[in-house]
């Protein structure tokens, strides 16, 4: 009786390595079918913003490394146009097969989603989040003459003097960020618009304007010279370019968070398993302090996250900047 037991054991024990050896590899193709043979070929990245600015310089460091570990070139391909709507809508319909990628940002998929009427994209149905690549704060810079050296200084000088000051903006998001903060701090700002950051950071030098909602990486130098007083920066944390100015929310309004970031995306119907594998490379390319040196030189620093932090990140800001708008009754332009 105990001799057929050890039979029927050891009989069971092969059976059971029989099924794992046999299994195993049918799991794996399983597993890496969705997937096989990708990449074959080069990748694009678009980019709705024109070359040269720090987010452009940010996405071309990742592309490069991407490059790298996928054995493939990812090419950088820039298509500005229309506040990001161009390049934005190119991803948007591309085909969802893992060669096409974007980049996303708060200015392309929050601030335009927010103040255009005929948006030719959904930024949340359109698109598969990849991850987060970084962040820049703004800097709300002001006048050296201004007789004010904090935001809490700032704040006291527009509730004496409403609209008395006047706030220079040359893109959507410093003015949803301007039109946040004034929610906030209960105060009214005079908004002009600017064509460019140049012009308005010239004519801010010059005491024409007396404020700034801008990024840091086109006036830092001008912070460095003494030339702009910068008051407060909006993200959630100081930032390394300006490490002695405090957040809006450690000075004044606690949780205030407006910062542009910047992030990848895919056509909406890409495969998972592609969305995961860059989403783990690009977790990895960021995690390198060299890396994340290199972003720091142009003002960013690098983020990164699960791609469901992209979406969460994507849907948030909607919602806060849709209330601001509605709230400031501005009108919606049409695309």
């Amino acid at each position: 009786m105990k001799s057929s037991l050890r039979e029927l054991s050891g009989g069971l024990r092969w059976i059971c390595l029989f099924i794992a050896i046999v299994g195993a590899p049918g799991r794996s193709a399983a597993q890496s079918d969705t997937v096989a043979g990708w990449p074959n070929r080069p990748i694009r990245l678009i980019l709705p913003t024109a070359a040269g600015g720090a987010g452009d310089i940010s996405s071309r460091l990742v592309a490069q490394k991407l490059s790298e570990r996928l054995g493939q070139q990812v090419i950088v391909e820039n298509r500005a146009g229309a506040s990001g709507v161009v390049g934005s809508v190119a991803v948007a319909r591309a085909a969802p097969d893992g060669y096409t990628i974007g980049q996303v940002s708060a200015s392309t998929h929050a601030a335009s989603s927010v103040l255009t009427r005929n948006l030719p994209y959904d930024a949340v149905k359109d698109f598969a989040p990849i991850s987060l690549i970084g962040t820049l704060p703004l800097v709300i810079a002001g006048y050296p003459g201004l007789p004010v050296a904090t935001i809490g200084e700032l704040v006291a000088f527009a509730k004496a003097k409403p609209k008395s000051l006047a706030n220079a903006w040359a893109a959507t998001l410093p003015y949803l960020s301007a039109l946040l903060f004034c929610s906030e701090a209960g105060i009214e700002l005079n908004h002009v618009p600017y064509k460019g950051s140049g012009q308005a950071s010239l004519d801010l030098v010059e005491g024409r304007i007396d404020l700034q909602f801008g990024t840091i990486s086109p006036i830092l130098a001008l912070i460095r010279e003494g030339k702009l007083r910068p008051l407060a920066v909006t993200s959630a944390k100081r930032t390394d370019s300006l490490p002695n100015v405090p957040t809006v929310a450690e000075s004044l309004l606690p949780g205030f968070d407006s910062s542009l970031w910047l992030g990848f995306a895919a056509p909406m119907g890409t495969p998972q398993p592609i969305i995961h594998r860059l989403n783990r490379d690009i977790a990895e390319i960021l995690s390198d302090p060299s890396m994340q040196a290199a972003f720091a030189q142009n003002g960013v620093a690098a983020e990164f996250g699960p791609p469901e932090q992209l979406g969460a990140r994507i849907r948030g800001d909607i919602a806060k900047y849709r209330d601001v708008v509605a709230k400031a009754g501005i009108q919606l332009e049409d695309k």
